[in-house]
């Protein structure tokens, strides 16, 4: 099997397996010029198809022609998703703890210092529960959220908590 050919049963792979959890996950092939900056992209699925022709690379979902890559124009393809859903990291920042855990109507946080973040509450699934643009370190409500496990992310760091 094709290396490209490989590539895009990856990715197909990986969008069944968003589908799968209820995220909402678009593949894309981007045409990428030399210094690797994109030049032209198209969105992918399951009935797409990519045929290598002698000018350049045409790309068709269905039978219908969506995207062509002319060899002059790129260096090279790559798959990546438009959106992407989930949890990141979950290294902890040693200053930034939760104040208990479970937590049942306030989630507390200890240790931030600074100047307003963004604060972010997500579920396993990666689905946004909670948002404040500018938080400052006071306590967050999450007493309407089901039980359950949560992720809450305040700029790099993301910390785990449980909902009572």
């Amino acid at each position: 099997m094709k290396q490209s050919t490989r590539l895009l049963a990856a990715g197909a792979f990986l969008m069944l397996a968003g589908q799968a959890f209820g995220e909402e996950v678009e593949l894309q092939i981007v045409g990428n010029n030399a210094d690797g900056e994109p030049v032209s992209t198209v969105s992918v699925n399951l009935d797409s198809k990519i045929r290598f022709t002698s000018e350049g690379v045409d790309v068709y979902n269905g039978e219908t022609l969506t995207g062509v890559f002319g060899y002059v124009d790129i260096n090279n393809l790559t798959f990546r998703y438009h959106k992407i859903t989930g949890v990141g990291s979950t290294i902890a920042d040693s200053a930034l703890r939760l104040r208990r855990n479970p937590v049942e109507e306030t989630l507390e946080l200890e240790g931030f210092t600074g100047d307003p973040v963004a604060l972010v509450v997500t579920d396993l699934k990666g689905a946004v529960r909670a948002e404040i643009a500018e938080w400052n370190g006071e306590a967050v409500p999450v007493g309407s959220l089901a039980p359950g496990l949560y992720f809450v992310t305040v700029n790099k760091t993301t910390l785990k908590f449980i909902k009572k």
